[in-house]
């Protein structure tokens, strides 16, 4: 079998892949029954997107068709599994995937008790424990609670504008006329003695703190202190709110090139501070544009003849990619550099995200005469089980002696991906 055949062979049976495995995704994800439809209303629907995941107890069960502006709240429709019963106190709830993860729906079908809530019904909004949501408001409380213990503190040794004395100042007073009183009784005087220092010692304290000498004196009176106090906290609220919205990608992926030989392979890390915009880094290897031709002359002493062999070499090369992506709706639109290269790329997402097709386009300087000149590149992703997912295409396709036909494979992991395998490298090393 020549070595085409071989090749035309493998890229029928890839592409034969892809077609089987986007006909078995096109199949209900969530249940064999189908879907049915469900509204809710929640108050705030902030990070929330078209298919965004609806969970229950952990697994997918749906996803969020759309959102929309109904008397002030947020109305978001979801397509839930047809085999879930819905009762009338079902509820939902808006919650994150870990510190730094996406939104997701929680789902809550209800009690069993109660009637069935029949397709279109409305669910309640309702509130879950345990989410980031719940400690970034518990913070926010210990801060107010702390606050309005220093400011409660500050009146009673301080004391109100109208009175001279502070609350603190007249008990020490009474404690000072108590223990006088006491002094002139010889069978508590020295009782009283040790009252009247303790007392003495008190007001010395109190005054220390009133000129904002220690710890507690600076926190109470010293005015840069408590600015660089609240400065603190509030640097707190806003790392844990941005913290939120921020989510880390890495990626690997290598692919056989089916026309020249040889592979192409990708790693690059994302970093995304919103939902709809990225930034990637990474660096690729790729046979080079040049090859290096070797010919070898062999005499034979008998005849006298003369014969060369002749061998190319494709050496390989790494490249830089360094892009900026943004989001708008099912389509992403990237621009930076594509293999050391200035250039612009576009991607459709569908099927929930676990297919994707892409287009890139870079090099656009370059003369077809040169050694790289423009290239064209068209690709898909086929994600059926994470992180894992399928790669293939065609590269440099407007190229007549670079075109290729690729196929191959790559790993993705989010950063809750890889808080899962440190927890479960943690628990097998213990």
């Amino acid at each position: 079998m020549s070595a085409e055949l071989k090749a035309g062979v493998f890229v029928l049976m890839a592409l034969a892949s892809l077609v089987y495995m986007t006909t078995r995704l096109t199949e209900n994800r969530y249940s064999k029954m189908g879907t049915k439809r469900y509204h809710a209303h929640v108050k705030d629907a902030t990070g929330l997107l078209s298919k965004t995941k609806v969970k229950m107890a952990g697994l997918d069960v749906g996803a969020l068709e759309n959102i929309t502006l109904v008397e002030n709240h947020a109305k978001v429709t979801m397509q839930i599994a047809a085999d879930i019963v819905m009762h009338s106190d079902a509820r939902v709830a808006i919650k994150s995937i870990g510190f730094l993860g996406d939104k997701y729906i929680e789902l809550f079908p209800g009690t069993d008790s109660k009637p069935k809530l029949e397709e279109g019904g409305t669910l309640a909004e309702g509130s879950v424990g345990g989410g980031i949501d719940e400690l970034t408001s518990k913070t926010t409380a210990v801060v107010d609670n702390l606050r309005e213990i220093t400011q409660l503190l500050k009146e009673a040794l301080k004391g109100s504008g109208e009175e001279e004395d502070s609350r603190l100042d007249r008990i020490l007073d009474n404690m000072e006329n108590f223990t006088a009183g006491l002094s002139s009784i010889e069978k508590y005087g020295e009782l009283a003695d040790r009252l009247n220092e303790v007392a003495v010692n008190v007001r010395e304290i109190t005054d220390k703190i009133k000129k904002g000498e220690g710890t507690v004196g600076k926190l109470l009176y010293d005015a840069e202190t408590i600015d660089k106090l609240n400065s603190t906290l509030s640097g707190v609220n806003k790392f844990i709110t941005k913290a939120d919205k921020t989510a880390l990608t890495l990626d690997a992926h290598a692919g056989a090139l089916a026309n020249t030989g040889g592979s192409k392979s990708y790693f690059s890390v994302a970093f995304q501070p919103t939902y709809d915009k990225y930034y990637l880094v990474g660096v690729n290897t790729a046979p080079a544009a040049k090859t290096t031709v070797q010919k070898t002359y062999t005499t034979n002493s008998a005849t006298g003849v003369t014969t060369s062999e002749t061998e190319e070499k494709h050496p390989r090369a790494v490249f830089i990619n360094a892009q900026f992506a943004k989001r708008f709706g099912d389509v992403v639109a990237r621009l930076g550099l594509f293999e050391s290269s200035g250039g612009l790329g576009l991607d459709y997402l569908f099927l929930n995200e676990r297919l994707k097709l892409y287009t890139e386009a870079y090099n656009l300087g370059k003369s077809s005469g040169s050694d790289r000149g423009a290239q064209v590149n068209l690709g898909t992703e086929v994600h059926f089980f994470k992180p894992i997912y399928l790669w293939g295409g065609g590269d440099d396709l407007i190229s007549k002696s670079g075109r290729n036909l690729f196929v191959g494979a790559g790993l993705r992991f989010t950063d809750n991906d890889l808080k899962a395998l440190v927890s479960a490298a943690a628990g097998a090393a213990r």
